[in-house]
């Protein structure tokens, strides 16, 4: 976890877009220890994520086996394919996800979901 939050260089311009977009907004992250996608790609969101000040009680870690289940069967429903996958909520209601990697950048991809809300 360390050595991947540390390394990673955030595109602060693109971050600080976020912050006022990313009030009262949660976020789900189903992740696997075994993968080495969520290994790389979560510290790095969260690293993003404590930048723009996002407040992280409103993240909710879901760990899942190679199966994509989780112990208490939060990924029921939910389309969990590949891992991570970081869904964006707003009011309970999705507004997108970033599965496994980004398109463009975990900055520019969350960006992206946000400001589909308008």
């Amino acid at each position: 976890y360390n050595s991947s939050f540390n390394s990673y260089r955030i595109d602060s311009a693109t971050t600080k877009q976020l912050k006022p977009l990313l009030k009262k907004k949660t976020m789900e992250i189903f992740l696997g220890s075994w993968c080495d996608d969520s290994r790389r790609e979560v510290p790095r969101m969260f690293k993003i994520l404590n930048y723009a000040g996002f407040d992280t009680t409103h993240i909710q870690l879901i760990f899942v086996n190679h199966a994509k289940q989780s112990p208490q069967h939060e990924e029921q429903g939910k389309h969990i394919t590949n891992v991570p996958t970081f869904i964006v909520y707003d009011h309970k209601k999705e507004m997108g996800r970033i599965v496994e990697s980004p398109k463009l950048s975990l900055e520019k991809d969350l960006l992206t979901i946000l400001q589909h809300q308008f």
